[in-house]
């Protein structure tokens, strides 16, 4: 819980280097003490 703005950096990064191939839903959210963003795959 002290690192969340690390997480959510991580998770943007993660996004980013996957663009080519799949796009952003959702942007990363904090749910208690969990991170989730969601990806779906380019058409």
């Amino acid at each position: 819980m002290a690192h969340m703005q690390n997480s959510k950096h991580i998770l943007l990064d993660f996004g980013e280097s996957l663009s080519d191939i799949a796009v952003v839903e959702k942007e990363p959210k904090v749910e208690g003490r969990s991170m989730t963003m969601f990806l779906a795959e380019k058409r």
